[in-house]
């Protein structure tokens, strides 16, 4: 029962019927024939050869084997040349020739012989045999308005090719842009008529620069079918200015080539290679991690031998070096002003990390968003070199728009050169406000023996400058009692904060910091603040200096001259402080050793009221140092 079901299953996923073995075939043939010539006889026999008047009856339809190609045709069953005597079966001189009859081409084209009963699906049926999840491709009857519409519906993309004179709809089940397999440029390779689908939310995008660099094959023209129309491109770029003609120009194409390839029209050889290509993307969309990377890369765009690195475009506006938001943890940047190289240290041990090298237009310091116009550029073309197996390329416009490429064939060895033809730059990206060019590498750019390494990017006329010097805005003591000092400041966006060497601030796009600052033994302590550049790159040095003193103050006091009595409500003191540390800076008087005058300035003597009435009065004094160490108290009693 079970196998049953699922070989029902198969053959409605591959649109093939179930073919009959030949043996129960001609089993049948013989019974049917055996039987109609007795019933032929038991009416009287027709000595020439000719159906009897009595079995004559309304056209109805019989199948009959074609030994020829092993599958069923259609023959009516009064065709009365179909079989007449059993000595004509006996000597084996019966004639079976194949179906001719087709269901898509116009009548006039009824011409190959290459044609069978496998079953073509609607357009809508075969559509609903098609999913994201799984590589799949069935052979089609028709193409409408209204299908097309269907098709641009769907999530994921779908292609439309004429293979073999079939009409086939084709997806890859796989969501991963690296993956394009040796099946599927073998598959299109032979397609006479390549379109396939910017489906949802590029509905209205035309095709990508991945899409024009990937253009070639057989075909002179490739389609690009979207919500709003189709773009008709080659390896040049855009064609027809740039515009988008209707479904119904489309279908027109897609038809004429139809009737041209229609001498080469065979399902047999078109479903081999649909089988074929099934096969192998199921299995890159089974394979784990590590497996894919050894069968993953075709090629998005690949290098060029002729390049060096005098063919490395010189980018406008002096951009700015930067590291990629997002990046991992473990990547870093620097600039090697020999080689004239720019060296990522990627990171990627997580399915989902990236590390990556920004090429930015715009300043990130400045609130405005700078942008740079490369559509006068023939091209962009970067040097590469390291041990991952490639690279996402990303240009992005100003509304964040971007366009995306994966540079393939990386060495480790040498570098090498990738020449991108900013014609081909998707249409939906304004190229005369480019903000940034992205560098990434994720672990699908990776083996697993090359998940960390060192990426080396070739990119001229970006500013190597060294970032300006840090300002420090917070008050900063000469001296403190205490271990650590919290300092702020401003500073050049995409730069990190390093004191004494050590780094306080981690790189970001902020123009402010803040860092608590740890010091040292007692006495002088040197703070020295640079700031960095995402490539390594050091301001001057900004220096400030701090002393550390928790040394306690020590003093004296007399009263009076040192008279035991006095009848005034004040009283004259003489005062005498010293500090080994910062120095002596503030005192401050009480008379009950709770209540405290505030804080003034260091003196040698000081007036001071004592409380009304007579009695023993009690005068105490506190000093303070500058680096707020308050002495003990001091205290002398006076009648």
């Amino acid at each position: 029962m079970g196998t049953e079901h699922e070989e029902r299953s198969r053959r409605k996923r591959t649109g093939t019927k179930k073919r009959r073995g030949p043996l129960k075939i001609s089993a049948f043939l013989t019974a049917f024939i055996y039987c109609s010539t007795q019933i032929a006889l038991a009416s009287g026999p027709d000595l020439s050869g000719q159906y009897p008047a009595a079995t004559t009856q309304a056209a109805s339809e019989v199948t009959v084997p074609n030994f020829s190609g092993d599958v069923l045709q259609t023959l009516p069953s009064n065709t009365k040349s179909s079989f007449s005597t059993s000595t004509q079966f006996l000597n084996d001189t019966l004639t079976l020739t194949p179906s001719v009859t087709k269901t898509n081409i116009p009548a006039a084209d009824n011409a190959s012989p290459l044609d069978y009963e496998y079953e073509r699906y609607s357009f809508e049926d075969g559509l609903d045999l098609l999913r994201a999840e799984y590589a799949g491709a069935v052979i089609v009857k028709d193409v409408t308005t209204e299908d097309l519409k269907k098709l641009v519906s769907r999530s994921f993309e779908t292609a439309i090719l004429v293979l073999h004179g079939e009409i086939v709809l084709v997806t890859s089940g796989s969501k991963d842009e690296v993956g394009i397999l040796a099946s599927s440029r073998s598959l299109v390779g032979k397609a006479s008529f390549i379109a396939h689908t910017h489906p949802d939310g590029d509905a209205g995008q035309g095709p990508s620069g991945k899409d024009i660099n990937e253009a070639g094959g057989t075909s002179s023209e490739e389609y690009v079918i979207t919500g709003e129309g189709v773009y008709a491109y080659g390896g040049k770029g855009i064609l027809e200015n740039g515009g988008f003609s209707s479904y119904d120009v489309f279908i027109g194409k897609l038809y004429e080539e139809l009737k041209v390839s229609r001498g080469q029209r065979d399902q047999v050889e078109a479903r081999r290679d649909l089988n074929l290509f099934i096969a192998e993307q199921d299995a890159y969309n089974r394979a784990v991690e590590a497996d894919r990377q050894t069968f993953r890369m075709g090629g998005t765009l690949s290098y060029s031998g002729a390049l060096t690195a005098a063919s490395v475009t010189t980018c406008p506006g002096s951009p700015y070096p930067y590291m990629t938001p997002g990046s991992s943890a473990g990547t870093a940047l620097s600039y090697n002003s020999v080689t004239r190289q720019y060296l990522m240290n990627y990171s990627v041990p997580g399915i989902a990390d990236i590390s990556g090298f920004t090429i930015s237009f715009d300043n990130a310091s400045t609130a405005a968003v700078e942008t740079q116009n490369i559509s006068l550029l023939p091209n962009l073309t970067f040097g590469l070199q390291g041990p991952n197996v490639a690279v996402r390329l990303e240009i992005v416009d100003i509304n964040g728009n971007k366009d995306v490429w994966i540079l393939t064939g990386l060495s480790s060895a040498a570098e090498r050169f990738w020449r991108l033809p900013v014609s081909s730059a998707a249409i939906t990206i304004d190229k005369t406000r480019i903000k940034q060019i992205n560098f990434i590498v994720a672990q699908a750019h990776t083996t697993a023996t090359t998940r960390t390494g060192t990426l080396s990017v070739r990119a001229n006329g970006l500013n190597t400058g060294t970032p300006a010097q840090p300002v420090v805005t917070s008050g900063v003591p000469a001296a403190t009692n205490k271990t650590t000092i919290t300092l702020s400041g401003t500073k050049e966006a995409n730069t990190s904060i390093l004191i004494n060497n050590v780094p306080v601030v981690a790189p970001n796009n902020l123009t402010t910091w803040i860092a608590t600052v740890g010091l040292g033994a007692e006495g002088n302590n040197a703070i020295n603040i640079t700031a960095k550049s995402s490539i390594g790159l050091a301001s001057t040095v900004k220096t400030l200096a701090v002393l550390r003193d928790t040394s306690l103050p020590t003093g004296t006091i007399n009263i009076n001259s040192g008279a035991v009595y006095t009848t005034s409500s004040t009283v004259t003191l003489s005062l005498a402080a010293s500090d080994v540390g910062s120095g002596i800076s503030t005192m401050g008087f009480s008379t009950d050793n709770v209540t405290w005058t505030a804080a003034e300035a260091y003196a040698t003597s000081k007036i001071l009221a004592v409380p009304a009435g007579d009695g023993n009065k009690t005068v105490y004094v506190k000093y303070y140092d500058k680096a707020g160490n308050a002495s003990a108290v001091f205290s002398k009693p006076i009648i």
